[in-house]
């Protein structure tokens, strides 16, 4: 649906926006998924979309063979835990390097998410490591913070 303005903001498919950041730095060994920066939403109707756009900073370090995956969870009280950017333990982005070359991945991701709820639903960044350490919003070697980001858009469907 377009917006037409000659229309006023009745014809106005955003319902509402929500945005925020985050410079928290965090690390981890684990190849369980561990929490980033994360911001919530409440829907107006079950049946609207999210737009659920943002960035983050991954990078490697402690390795000849690195790797590490980020993901976007989708949480509502009673569906917890949907992966919204992949398949199980894989998501929205791989970066990896070899003998200890270091790989810094600006991540961008924009998706259409459809929760079908008017409960409080939060977005998570995740990241986790394939092989060795992975750093989130942190340039490991260049000694650099990063930022995280959310924009949640509500829109009516």
């Amino acid at each position: 649906m377009a917006i037409d303005y000659a229309k006023g903001l009745s014809d106005n498919p955003i319902i509402q926006v929500v945005s925020g950041t985050s410079t928290t730095q965090a690390s981890t060994t684990s190849s369980s998924f561990q929490n980033g920066y994360q911001l919530s939403i409440v829907p107006h109707h079950s049946s609207n979309k999210i737009i659920v756009m943002g960035t983050a900073v991954i990078s490697m370090g402690g390795g000849s063979t690195m790797g590490g995956i980020f993901r976007i969870l989708r949480s509502d009280g009673v569906n917890a835990n949907v992966n919204i950017s992949g398949t199980g333990n894989y998501g929205h982005y791989f970066c990896g390097a070899t003998n200890y070359d270091m790989d810094i991945a600006g991540i961008g991701f924009i998706f259409l998410d459809s929760p079908s709820t008017t409960n409080q639903v939060t977005y998570t960044q995740q990241f986790r490591t394939e092989h060795h350490t992975v750093h989130y919003n942190h340039k490991q070697y260049a000694n650099r913070p990063g930022k995280a980001s959310f924009v949640l858009m509500e829109i009516m469907a």
